[in-house]
C-alpha cells in the first residue's frame, strides 16, 4: 500500500481520505472510466449504445475528423444543406449532431444539438449525446449539468444517470457522490449493469464495503 507521502504527491488536491476511496473502489469499477452510454438515434434505429475511451489530460482539447474524409462526409452535407434551408428542422438538427457524433467532431456535434435543443428542449436522448460530446472536450462541468437535465426531463433516464457517475468518479474526484448517483439508478432500475454485464449493484455493494467508515 501507498504510504501518506506518495498519495499526497499523486493526489495534491484530493483529501487522503477520499484517495484511499478511489483507489480502492478503482481497483474493482476503473474499466468503467471508458464506458459511456450513448443515446444516439440513426435515421429509424433503436437506441444504440456505445463505449467512450475517458479523455487524458494531454488529450482535452475536441479532436475532430473532417467530414469531407469520414464515411459520413454524404450525408452530413446533404443534412448541413437541409438545416440551412430549414432551420426549424429539429429531426435533421439531432441527425446531423449524431453524424458528427460518430466522428468526433465535438465542436459541430454540439452546435448542431444546441440548434435541436432549442426547438425541443426537452429531448433528453440529445442531452445525453451533448454531454458525451462536451466530456470529450475536456469539460466535465458541463456534460455534468447535460446529464442533469436529462435526468430532469426523464427520471427514469438510464443512461445519463449512469454517464453522471462516470463523470462524477472518474472526472470530478467525487466517488461518493458518483455512487450516490448509481445507486439512484440501481433504485429506479434494479437489474442495471456495466456494458460487460457486471450488475452495477454489485460494484456499489463493493465500493460501500471497501469505504473507510465516517467519522
Amino acid at each position: 500500500m501507498k504510504n501518506e507521502k506518495d498519495i499526497q504527491d499523486q493526489y495534491a488536491v484530493i483529501k487522503r481520505s477520499t484517495a484511499f476511496i478511489i483507489a480502492a473502489f478503482c481497483l474493482v469499477v476503473g474499466f468503467l472510466a471508458g464506458m459511456f452510454y450513448s443515446t444516439t438515434f440513426k435515421g429509424d434505429r433503436k437506441v444504440r449504445k456505445m463505449t467512450v475511451k475517458q479523455p487524458t489530460p494531454q488529450a482535452s482539447a475536441p479532436v475532430s475528423v473532417p467530414a469531407s474524409v469520414s464515411p459520413q462526409s454524404g450525408v452530413i452535407s446533404a443534412l448541413e444543406k437541409e438545416v440551412a434551408a430549414n432551420p426549424q428542422n429539429a429531426e435533421a438538427w439531432a441527425r446531423l449532431g449524431h453524424n458528427y457524433f460518430d466522428i468526433n467532431d465535438t465542436v459541430n456535434a454540439v452546435r448542431a444539438y444546441k440548434k435541436h435543443l432549442e426547438l425541443k428542449p426537452d429531448n433528453a436522448d440529445v442531452w445525453t449525446d451533448m454531454g458525451i460530446m462536451y466530456r470529450r472536450q475536456g469539460n466535465p462541468d458541463e456534460a455534468l449539468r447535460c446529464f442533469e437535465k436529462a435526468i430532469e426531463i426523464n427520471p427514469r433516464h438510464r443512461q445519463s444517470r449512469f454517464n453522471k457517475g462516470i463523470v462524477l468518479m472518474h472526472d470530478l474526484g467525487n466517488p461518493e457522490a458518483a455512487v450516490k448517483a448509481w445507486e439512484e439508478l440501481v433504485n429506479i432500475y434494479p437489474d442495471a449493469k456495466t456494458q460487460d454485464g457486471t450488475p452495477l449493484n454489485e460494484l456499489i455493494k463493493k465500493f460501500r464495503s471497501s469505504s473507510p467508515p465516517k467519522k
